[in-house]
């Protein structure tokens, strides 16, 4: 896989286009230099935007720390599956940022032979458990 394809389908580029994408892949410097103002900007919009309801509660109930830990612990037990298996480079998109540096490959073993995406998954147990977590707050 070239390296111009890994960045258009890693999970840290889905708001560049293939142009992009080519451009930050060519940079000297670090491309997080550029994609962390632009993450920063998409969650503070998304922010402003939900404004209104921030002090909405969908429930209060302290036994939804249950869940939400379980739901935390499940997350970073993956996060830390993956790193050992995948690689720390792989795991943080390194690999995809700078693939001159870095040997392309796919990875079978581990978390990846069993599920297509364990950081998605991961993604999405922290996710719900911090939404759990802020609504109990």
């Amino acid at each position: 896989m070239d390296g111009e394809c890994a960045l258009q389908q890693h999970s840290a580029f889905l708001v560049c286009d293939p142009p992009v994408c080519r451009v930050l892949a060519k940079m000297n410097r670090s491309p997080y230099l550029l994609l962390l103002p632009i993450w920063a900007a998409i969650i503070s919009a998304l922010a402003w935007a939900t404004w209104p309801w921030h002090s909405e509660r969908l429930y209060s109930s302290p036994w939804m720390w249950v869940p939400a830990a379980l739901l935390m612990f499940f997350g970073f037990r993956i996060y830390t599956g993956i790193r050992s298996g995948f690689g720390a480079h792989k795991l943080s998109g390194e690999a995809e940022l700078r693939p001159q540096e870095h040997v392309q490959e796919l990875v079978t073993t581990g978390l990846h032979a069993r599920m297509r995406h364990p950081i998605y998954v991961a993604h999405l147990l922290n996710l719900a458990a911090w939404r759990w977590v802020v609504d109990c707050w």
